[in-house]
């Protein structure tokens, strides 16, 4: 179950920011703690607070919203591509290799 949640952090890094921000490396501290054998309540509390307290500094209420707004304003290769057009460039030189 922890390598699957870690797995699924790890699927945003086509979001730089995402695997950048202070909130999500704090979650998959927070999974790792929780996975291990020796965690003690201090140390979970003080995790989860510490992702809370940055989602309150950034004017979210959960983390869904958190990495929503994070999404929003992250310019990854996949947004650049398609605001330079590039994508459907590329979409359509498929289509004909496609066709012909």
């Amino acid at each position: 179950m922890t390598d699957k949640l870690l797995l699924e952090l790890a699927s945003l890094s086509i979001y730089i920011n995402i695997t950048e921000d202070t909130a999500v490396k704090k979650l998959a501290e927070l999974i790792r703690l929780l996975n291990g054998e020796s965690v003690t309540p201090e140390e979970t509390v003080k995790v989860y607070c510490g992702i809370y307290a940055h989602l309150l500094r950034n004017g979210c209420s959960n983390f869904y919203q958190h990495v929503e707004n994070l999404t929003l304003r992250d310019e990854n290769i996949f947004t650049l591509s398609c605001e330079k057009g590039e994508l459907i460039l590329m979409t359509r030189l498929r289509n004909r290799r496609m066709l012909n």
